[in-house]
């Protein structure tokens, strides 16, 4: 049950993102969402890395990285209007 509401969670905060309708409660979910996709980087270190390289999990955590940066760039602009 989780993975479905997982999965409806990122879309709507996707469609968000993309419409900009209520885009500071979607950034709010999105920085939430990642502090739990994230933490597993530190509660799974074996399932993450092999021997200091990201495994295909690690990789799959760490491609967050470039939607943070995104999303700060998004909420930058959207914290000056």
């Amino acid at each position: 049950m989780s993975l479905p509401l997982l999965g409806t969670a990122e879309t709507l905060i996707g469609l968000a993102l993309i419409t900009g309708i209520l885009l500071r409660h979607a950034l709010a979910a999105f920085y939430a969402h990642m502090s739990g996709v994230l933490s597993s980087l530190a509660l799974l270190p074996d399932a993450m890395w092999h021997h200091g390289i990201p495994t295909l999990d690690g990789q799959y955590v760490l491609k967050n990285l470039v939607l943070i940066a995104a999303c700060l760039a998004v909420t930058a602009d959207e914290l000056t209007r």
